[in-house]
């Protein structure tokens, strides 16, 4: 019997002005129409409730909240 492998360790926290490339850069790769990096610096200047999942010490997931 074999033992499985350790997932690496996942951690989701705020969103900073640091992950928005990353955050970008997987945007621009999952969407035909993605936001701008500017779209996601307006969001965190605005305080919207923004996340990402951390994933082997980098971006793998993101997530924003905007209440209207």
């Amino acid at each position: 019997m074999s033992t499985p492998l350790a997932e690496p360790p996942t951690t989701i926290r705020d969103m900073q002005h640091g992950d928005l490339k990353m955050v970008s850069d997987i945007e621009r790769r999952s969407y035909e129409f993605p936001w701008s990096h500017g779209v996601f610096r307006d969001c965190l200047l605005a305080g919207y409730r923004s996340i990402v999942l951390i994933r082997q010490e980098r971006v793998a997931g993101y997530g924003i909240l905007s209440v209207a």
